[in-house]
């Protein structure tokens, strides 16, 4: 059925609003439409990549160096800053509106009386572009857990988990090993899995040895040394020197490349690494976008990712500049952990609610952090009036930090674009 339909979200409004009170379609249903529409198979070298952390970055280092190598690359990543096209990617480049509306109304035909759930039906619409696209390298980024993430049902040469800490725990699980069984359930027989977490967890090495699969563990297989100006990585007897430092953290370039040197054997050199480095794009994830004041944009939404952000604030701010935080969290989070996290990284807070009824509410945060002795929240209705009040208090030295949420950082990012053309 064509409908005219001006933007992506209208699309989805339309073709998911019959589907919005019957139950959406099992895993077993899914399976079952995703073989009868053959997108269990891509044409080329498929990497499935899971992980609490650093899923994403993973995807853009092996994007460029796809690009770096002269490999065609298509990914599907999730979830998007700003468009839904963010979500599938030909060569590191979003795929068009026509191409996106194309998929639309394919998968809406293909699926019949079915129910989909939006990510359900994004899924089918992702895998449905990359079918149709040639590429040497498929990366196809879990959006959450894995066991049940339809995606792990596609015919995959390898996989990479690139850690595992709490979130998502209303879902996952409440402890790692829960976390991890979750994460392992994307390892498919005989498969060669790489991976940053410890291979002691029992998830881990259950599925190493029930699926028979060959393991490269960072930090055993292959590591990385940093530097004051530039990195070192070795993988067994290939040593890279002189690497340049980048905007992403070095553990997931690290996963990423030791992943290229198994698909790609003896291509990789220091010359198409650091090509690789200054190509990278990865939206919203460190990402310092220059202005007076500076603004950094960063999707870090769990504690372990806030940790790491305060050394990503600590590199950008100016000496005597003061940081001021924008952030908004769902109300899942661990709060207290998340904002313990950073705790004296920033001098001034701005909380903003989340769209609909997942974010934690703005009073709730700024209570929270009071009763850790910080005195210095601001609590808003809307992000825009948290932007205005944040860009009129800041000097232009000063550094401003979004971060909490995919929403949050994607509007921010959205205003820039139109200001300062980001």
């Amino acid at each position: 059925m064509k409908v005219d339909r001006q933007t992506a979200d209208d699309w989805l409004a339309h073709l998911l609003a019959p589907n919005t009170k019957p139950k959406p379609a099992t895993f077993s249903q899914m399976a079952a439409m995703i073989a009868r529409l053959s997108l269990d198979e891509l044409p080329g070298k498929v990497v499935t990549i899971a992980g609490t952390n650093g899923k994403g970055s993973v995807v853009a280092m092996l994007e460029a160096l796809c690009a770096s190598l002269d490999l065609r690359s298509a990914s599907i990543t999730s979830p998007h800053l700003v468009k839904v096209n963010e979500r599938f990617r030909m060569n590191g480049a979003s795929v068009s509106d026509a191409q996106l509306y194309q998929a639309f109304e394919q998968i809406d035909l293909a699926r019949g009386q079915v129910a989909l759930s939006y990510f359900q039906f994004l899924t089918l619409v992702g895998l449905h572009l990359l079918k149709q696209t040639q590429a040497d390298i498929y990366l196809l980024e879990i959006g959450l857990g894995g066991r049940l993430d339809p995606l792990r049902l596609v015919r995959s040469h390898m996989a990479v988990i690139t850690n595992i800490a709490l979130d998502h725990c209303e879902v996952l699980g409440e402890t790692r090993e829960q976390i991890a069984f979750e994460k392992a359930g994307i390892i498919q027989e005989g498969q060669v899995v790489v991976t940053g977490v410890e291979p002691c967890l029992d998830a881990i090495k259950q599925a190493v040895f029930s699926k028979n699969v060959k393991l490269f563990s960072q930090g055993a297989f292959f590591s990385f040394i940093q530097n004051q100006r530039s990195w070192r990585w070795q993988s067994g007897q290939v040593v890279f020197d002189d690497l340049t430092l980048p905007n992403i953290m070095l553990d997931n370039v690290s996963l990423a490349l030791q992943v290229m040197q198994l698909l790609m054997p003896d291509r990789l050199t220091v010359a198409v690494i650091n090509d690789a480095l200054a190509r990278i794009n990865h939206p919203g994830r460190g990402q310092l976008i220059p202005g007076s004041p500076d603004v950094l944009l960063d999707v870090a939404h769990n504690p372990q990712a806030l940790t790491a952000l305060c050394q990503t604030i600590k590199k950008h701010k100016k000496p005597g500049a003061h940081v001021h935080l924008m952030m908004g969290l769902a109300a899942s989070k661990d709060i207290k952990a998340c904002l313990h996290a950073l705790l004296g990284a920033t001098d001034a807070w701005y909380f903003v609610p989340l769209t609909g009824d997942r974010g934690a509410p703005v009073a709730y945060l700024r209570d929270t952090l009071t009763q850790m002795g910080e005195a210095s929240a601001n609590g808003f209705q809307t992000i825009s009036d948290a932007r205005r009040a944040i860009l009129e208090r800041a000097s232009k030295d000063d550094l401003i930090v979004v971060a909490g949420s995919f929403i949050v950082v994607g509007q921010m990012l959205d205003y820039l674009r139109g200001n300062r053309g980001s």
